[in-house]
């Protein structure tokens, strides 16, 4: 038996059932339904769903509405009381308690690069621009476990396609159960979300995206085989016109899949992460093996080609890295100066020495050259201007310039230690 507000409940019988639904709307007419089906007990739980819908008398248009409820006899209108019943572990908890080992390291790994980050100021002063290992060590580091152990390991690959997800679930239905179902992906855009609006997109595309991290490395390679005099960038002039092209891409998926989740899936395929690490080249036809190659090998002679001009998944986080928190700090000589930009592999910085921090992957590069005296050209000027007049070198302050050295006479020293003096105890 089934009832709205509307309805007076004292009109049922004594062995009807009264199942009031969430949010019912007011009605004024009920209706028994008697289930015939042998294999229904009451003795049960049980789940009724009703589906109402109403006409629009305007425009003619249908729409539907849909109430559920669980219900469960009590337990005194049963001989014997209530069955015992055992509720199935839902599968996304399976998939958590099976894996809890690895998730855990995964965890531990985010927090670790995290917090590296953080002080990303104290790495990139004990580097220089002869030796970057102070930073490297970690990036490097980090590049090798989101390869194997993120990548090949837990196929925990962030892919678009969640991003269309996120937005579909977001506009019409959320269900935790669907994102909780892969835990790797859960965490990893769990982080992805907080790093981004705290440092940008670059912690992620930069450090941590398995296929990213591939792409940088066959670049890597590319030196240590003796490509380097055939690796270069794209002219800026290019460049700035490329780069919008994966603005395009994500739009144009996004778009789609308004219309047609499935296709939007399809259209996904411009993402080489699941031939890669998910399916295998090995195991998908020869066009998208052929595609995640070229890439590769593309990558080989230019950093980054994919991730810089045509992933969607990078635009999108790109869109909220423009209202990050914390960005790169920069120096009034660094609009004129210019040697940041022509080192920046990403070539997020532009002619007038600003970073983009929609296209900025964090490689750090720029703030180890904002502190090194013997690299960054004011402070070189600097450096040897005080060499030169036999002044010492400074510490170098948060504005990326040598603290000024403040001249004292003899009387204000000689005051100053009697101040000191008698200040003592």
């Amino acid at each position: 038996m089934v009832w709205g507000r509307g309805v007076d409940p004292c009109s049922v019988g004594a062995t009807g059932t009264a199942t009031w639904l969430a949010n019912e709307p007011d009605v004024t007419q009920s209706a028994i339904f008697i289930v015939r089906s042998g294999s229904f007990s009451a003795a049960w739980p049980w789940k009724l769903v009703f589906l109402g819908n109403r006409v629009d008398r305007a425009t003619g248009a249908r729409t539907f509405a849909s109430f559920d409820a669980e219900y469960w006899l009590p337990a005194k209108l049963l001989e014997g009381g209530r069955p015992k019943v055992e509720t199935p572990t839902p599968a996304w908890l399976k998939a958590w308690k099976s894996r809890a080992l690895p998730i855990g390291l995964f965890a531990a790994f985010l927090v670790a690069v995290a917090v590296a980050h953080a002080f990303r100021d104290k790495l990139t002063r004990r580097a220089t621009q002869r030796n970057k290992w102070p930073v490297n060590a970690f990036k490097y580091s980090a590049w090798v476990i989101s390869i194997v152990f993120v990548g090949f390991g837990a196929m925990a690959q962030p892919s678009v396609t969640q991003v269309l997800t996120w937005v579909h679930s977001l506009l019409f239905q959320w269900r935790w159960s669907l994102f909780l179902s892969d835990p790797f992906v859960f965490l990893f855009w769990i982080f992805i979300a907080a790093t981004v609006l705290i440092w940008g997109r670059g912690l992620f595309c930069g450090w941590l995206c398995p296929f990213g991290s591939l792409s940088e490395g066959m670049f890597r390679i590319g030196r240590l085989i003796g490509l380097r005099r055939f690796q270069s960038q794209l002219p800026r002039k290019v460049h700035d016109k490329l780069k919008w092209l994966k603005y395009g891409v994500f739009a144009g998926l996004l778009g789609v899949s308004l219309l047609s989740m499935g296709l939007a899936e399809k259209l996904a395929e411009v993402e080489p992460f699941k031939t890669t690490f998910l399916v295998g080249i090995q195991n998908r036809a020869w066009p998208f093996g052929l595609f995640v190659c070229a890439i590769l090998g593309l990558s080989l002679f230019t950093e980054r080609p994919y991730c810089k001009y045509l992933c969607p998944l990078g635009a999108s986080l790109a869109i909220p890295s423009m209202f990050r928190v914390f960005g790169i700090r920069r120096k009034p000589d660094c609009t004129r100066c210019k040697a940041c930009a022509v080192g920046c592999g990403a070539q997020a910085i532009d002619g007038k020495g600003r970073i983009d921090p929609r296209e900025c992957l964090l490689c750090l590069d720029c703030m180890v050259l904002y502190t090194d005296a013997h690299a960054c050209p004011p402070l070189a000027k600097e450096r040897k201007r005080r060499e030169r007049d036999g002044q010492p070198l400074s510490r170098i302050g948060r504005d990326g310039y040598f603290i000024p050295i403040v001249p004292v006479t003899s009387g204000e020293t000689r005051q100053t230690r009697q101040t000191d003096t008698e200040a003592a105890p």
